[in-house]
C-alpha cells in the first residue's frame, strides 16, 4: 500500500512539475535583432505588412508551445516551437494584406492544449466611433 501511495505522490510531483513554466514575455513588435523584439506594438499600419510575434519562456525545456494566429476569431496559422531551455526565446510572424484589416490575436498554447498567454494587435484604421 506504501508502494502505491508513494508511487502516486510522485506521479502528482511530475505532472506538477511538467505543468511549471511561464511566458516571461509575449509582444508584437515590427522586427526582431539578435534574438529580442526591436519595438512593441499595438497597432500596425497599413503601409507596414509584415508582424512578428516574439515570445520568451522561462522553465519550459523540453517542452512545446504553438503560437495561434486567429483574425476575427478564425485560426489563420499554427507555428510550434519545441523548448530548448530554461529561457527561450521564439518568434513567427505573418505577412498581412489590406483584406485583413481589424483585430488580430495570438495565443501562446503548450503541448497539451492549454493558453498560456493571449496577446492582441489591430492591423489597419481602427473603426471611427459612430
Amino acid at each position: 500500500m506504501r508502494k502505491i501511495l508513494a508511487t502516486l505522490v510522485a506521479g502528482l510531483f511530475a505532472s506538477a512539475a511538467m505543468a511549471s513554466g511561464d511566458v516571461g514575455r509575449s509582444l508584437f513588435t515590427t522586427g526582431i535583432e539578435e534574438r529580442e523584439p526591436i519595438d512593441r506594438i499595438e497597432n500596425l499600419h497599413p503601409s507596414e505588412e509584415h508582424v512578428f510575434f516574439f515570445t520568451e519562456v522561462l522553465d519550459m525545456s523540453n517542452r512545446s508551445i504553438t503560437h495561434r494566429w486567429s483574425y476575427l476569431g478564425q485560426t489563420m496559422a499554427e507555428v510550434g516551437f519545441d523548448i530548448g531551455g530554461d529561457r527561450w526565446r521564439v518568434w513567427s510572424s505573418k505577412r498581412l494584406t489590406p483584406e485583413w484589416a481589424g483585430a488580430w490575436q495570438v495565443d501562446v498554447v503548450d503541448e497539451n492544449g492549454q493558453v498560456l498567454d493571449t496577446k492582441h494587435f489591430v492591423f489597419g484604421d481602427e473603426p471611427e466611433a459612430e
